[in-house]
């Protein structure tokens, strides 16, 4: 309904409703495998490994271009698309002496495509054809824009009599493709932006906490322990460096 009939502007940049959007369709499918592990008698976990495939025959999606309502973002069919990828978990724990150890870590690799790069979905000012290839900053390899392709998490924690200690860190590659209006410098600086992390961004998140008893606990966490300048979407800055000091009381039920 948002995208049917909602119609904002932020910083000179509208968001145009189109009224003659039409529902998504289409089909999915996975297939995985789940095995438990175990090492000696202090260590077990769990590996995941899954293959996926969606299919979409109407995907909707938002396009910034010069409509006839505006510069901006309006939601519009591009037609047929496919994402495959394959996603794989690992999660455990186990012991060293008195402390005990947790770990999980995922990896995912996704190859999301526009099917007919040069099919016209839609009409900008003057009825200029729009198409995913004209409106794309990198169409090489028909990636659809705002996607990444490979993301990995990992998430270590320690306990040792009631002392806690974490560090958890994700990566994300670089996002190939985007607007073509953002790359010729519809936002001032978001061009540069994107090239300061050519390769990905790498962030890190730590904690560490004591248990004072089955129900308090008190803790304190860094997010983007390294304090990176990063956009995990183009224009939008993600939080610098954070200090959070958190005390959790649970009560019994």
């Amino acid at each position: 309904m948002a995208e049917l009939f909602t119609s904002t502007n932020a910083a000179g940049i509208v968001v145009v409703p189109n009224p003659e959007l039409q529902a998504e369709s289409g089909w999915s499918a996975e297939l995985g495998v789940k095995q438990l592990l175990k090492i000696g008698e202090n260590w077990k976990g769990i590996f995941d490994v899954a293959g996926f495939i969606n299919s979409y025959d109407n995907m909707t999606e938002f396009t910034f271009f010069s409509w006839p309502e505006g510069l901006g973002f309006k939601s519009v069919n591009v037609g047929k698309t496919q994402v495959t990828g394959i996603e794989l978990t690992l999660t455990g724990n186990g012991k060293i002496g008195d402390v005990d150890l947790r770990f999980l870590t995922g990896y995912a690799f996704m190859n999301p495509i526009i099917l007919n790069p040069d099919e016209p979905y839609a009409y900008g000012t003057s009825g200029t054809e729009i198409t995913y290839a004209n409106t794309s900053s990198d169409n090489s390899n028909n990636i659809l824009k705002y996607r990444y392709q490979n993301l990995f998490k990992l998430d270590l924690q320690t306990e040792y009599k009631g002392f806690g200690l974490g560090l958890s860190t994700k990566y994300n590659d670089y996002m190939q493709n985007i607007d073509l209006y953002f790359e010729l410098g519809a936002i001032s600086g978001l061009k540069e932006s994107r090239a300061l992390n050519p390769n990905g961004e790498v962030i890190f998140d730590a904690r560490v906490y004591y248990e004072f008893s089955k129900t308090f606990r008190l803790s304190f966490i860094v997010d983007n322990l390294t304090n990176l300048e990063y956009t995990p979407r183009p224009g939008m800055l993600a939080a610098p460096r954070m200090f959070t000091f958190k005390a959790t009381y649970r009560t019994g039920g």
